[in-house]
């Protein structure tokens, strides 16, 4: 679980990883794909506005 700030215009600021299960093997990918993400900034009354989010990545093995 990746929790980062959207800032007005869309981009990932404030980036740290909430938890991770099994801790310690994707941590360092999971940021580095949020990282290069565009997101829809949230809004208030129209508005742009910073926005906080939970953003969780699931990995598989093949």
């Amino acid at each position: 679980m990746v929790e980062l700030v959207v800032d007005a215009v869309g981009l990932p600021k404030v980036c740290a990883v909430r938890s991770a299960e099994p801790s310690g093997y994707f941590e360092e990918a999971a940021l580095s794909a949020v990282q290069k993400m565009r997101f829809i900034p949230g809004k208030i009354k129209g508005t742009p506005v910073n926005t906080l989010v939970l953003l969780p990545f699931v990995f598989r093995l093949r």
